[in-house]
């Protein structure tokens, strides 16, 4: 795509769903079939989120790097405890020998730090985030913010000196939850399609939403402008309801391959 030196990689937030089987996967799929069955959809990247509700170790995590090939792209999603209960040091430094121990075929990419909408700007969570970027220093750390207080620039001149980078997350304008801003904080950009569901904190399934073939020309327009800033964008799509993170996924897809590249 346009410059070899940039990569854009897309894919979904997660492949393990049941919903996907009949939707996004051939009828019949089943629960040990659906990593090949993702792989055959032809993206270049997936970001593993199992790794959030459970401490995943190397061995494990070696597994999936052995699954696919070099030129693919995994994002590792931190264990809750790090992001939804300020785990201490020690457990932190084992999240970050995981991952470097399990990245056996040299195809993970980074860890997406999904930090919950009580995560509030404040003194103590910044001081927090600064000894994440110091105690996990040889892992390309990306931090998701799902309060508004956050999204400034000041905060992105944070994240900058402290190398970590900026995700811009698309998610319902309702409640704390943030605009999407479009920014980078580091040679690597990151962008997290959420929906828009209006009934995000009453809905039985927030991301039960389809993105229309408008706003997904709005993603490949945000992705043009990041790649003008860093060498590669990350675009996964986390609107896992009913296949339809797949559906949008292979639409972008489309549009950038329409247009030759970016």
């Amino acid at each position: 795509m346009g410059n070899p030196d940039r990569r854009i990689f897309i894919g979904t937030s997660g492949y393990y769903f049941d919903d996907w089987v009949g939707t996004a996967y051939p009828a019949l799929t089943k629960k040990s079939g659906m990593f090949e069955e993702y792989m055959k959809l032809g993206f270049n990247s997936l970001e593993l989120n199992f790794t959030y509700y459970k401490l995943a170790d190397a061995l494990q995590l070696s597994g999936f790097s052995k699954k696919a090939q070099p030129d693919f792209a995994y994002i590792i999603k931190a264990y809750g405890k790090v992001t939804h209960e300020k785990a201490g040091r020690d457990l932190i430094r084992e999240v970050k020998e995981n991952y470097l121990k399990g990245n056996s075929n040299n195809n993970f990419k980074g860890m997406l730090l999904q930090f919950p909408e009580s995560f509030r700007r404040t003194k103590e969570n910044s001081e927090y985030l600064q000894m994440l970027g110091e105690e996990m220093k040889d892992v390309p750390l990306f931090a998701e913010f799902r309060r508004s207080d956050w999204i400034n620039d000041e905060t992105f001149a944070f994240l900058a000196k402290n190398n970590l980078l900026y995700v811009a997350a698309d998610l319902p304008q309702a409640g704390n939850l943030p605009p999407k801003r479009i920014e980078s904080t580091g040679e690597s950009s990151y962008l997290r399609l959420h929906g828009r569901n209006k009934n995000w904190y009453t809905a039985e399934d927030r991301y039960d939403y389809l993105y229309s073939e408008g706003e997904v020309r709005e993603f490949r327009s945000d992705i043009v402008k990041l790649m003008q800033k860093t060498k590669n964008v990350f675009v996964f799509f986390n609107n896992c309801h009913g296949g339809f993170a797949v559906r949008n996924a292979l639409m972008l897809q489309k549009m950038i391959d329409a247009g030759g590249g970016l």
